[in-house]
């Protein structure tokens, strides 16, 4: 009876190590996909970086990208975990996202992008380093780009939870386009999106649940990820892509559900 009751004990102790020690690398996952358009795009989401960053350990992020070459990189929310974000932090986050290197770098904002920090707001903090590692940052704004010569009118939504979140006017843009793709932070935004002109939206938001359990998936479906859950989905003719990000939030743990990019090659 000890006997089992201590391989039980034993079992346990491996299973959730395993769980968070596999959670803590970085993977890039990649992806090709026959679309109706032509574009190599990284997509990073939900990196929730804190006062213990460590430069060591987010590397990663830069490497893939670079070695991948990519047309286009997506950041689609969730840059900061922390309320207050010191100089120091901020300028460890401008150096490590200064290193991707593409021209064509765009971002939107998270739920967590827009909570209130010290002295400027945490909203102030967020979009001035993301524009001072070379990102165009989108709230209910669209721009026009070319990639492999074809024009595309890239539209970034405001955060569905914590923003503007009356997209009525943003999104009718996509009638004078006849490419057009959507950034927006909650994956369930798609149901104001997928029966409109647009080819592709990409979103992060859900973290997969952030605790996951093999062969079962993701614990919690989180406001704003309640509905489209997975990483994959079309409707209508549009694409919804769903990367489950790099960090965690609330308890600083991932779950058999290793921190993550995505790199799409669509032809």
């Amino acid at each position: 009876m000890l006997i089992t009751v201590l391989s039980v004990i034993f079992v346990i102790i491996v299973f959730v190590l395993v769980g968070v020690i596999s959670s803590n690398r970085i993977i890039l996952n990649s992806y090709e996909y026959e679309s109706g358009f032509n574009m190599k795009v990284a997509h990073i989401t939900d990196t929730h970086f804190t006062e213990k960053y460590k430069e060591e350990k987010d590397k990663k992020i830069y490497e893939y990208i670079n070695e991948s070459s990519p047309d286009v990189v997506f950041f689609t929310g969730d840059l900061f975990e922390t309320d207050i974000i010191s100089s120091e932090l901020e300028e460890s986050i401008i150096n490590l996202l200064s290193q991707i290197e593409c021209t064509e770098k765009f971002a939107v904002l998270g739920n967590h992008d827009i909570e209130s920090g010290s002295g400027s707001t945490k909203t102030e903090i967020v979009i001035r380093v993301l524009e001072d590692s070379g990102f165009t940052v989108l709230q209910n704004s669209n721009i026009e780009i070319t990639i492999n010569d074809v024009l595309y009118n890239l539209i970034g939504l405001d955060d569905y939870m914590m923003g503007d979140n009356d997209y009525t006017d943003i999104l009718d843009t996509v009638n004078s386009y006849d490419n057009n793709i959507v950034l927006s932070h909650e994956p369930d935004t798609f149901d104001y999106v997928y029966n409109l002109n647009v080819l592709a939206m990409f979103s992060g938001h859900s973290h997969g649940g952030q605790v996951r359990i093999p062969f079962i998936g993701g614990l919690v479906n989180v406001p704003g990820a309640k509905k489209y859950t997975e990483k994959y989905y079309e409707l209508d003719g549009t694409e919804l892509f769903v990367s489950y990000g790099l960090g965690a939030t609330i308890i600083p743990i991932r779950f058999y559900n290793a921190r993550q990019l995505e790199l799409y090659e669509f032809s």
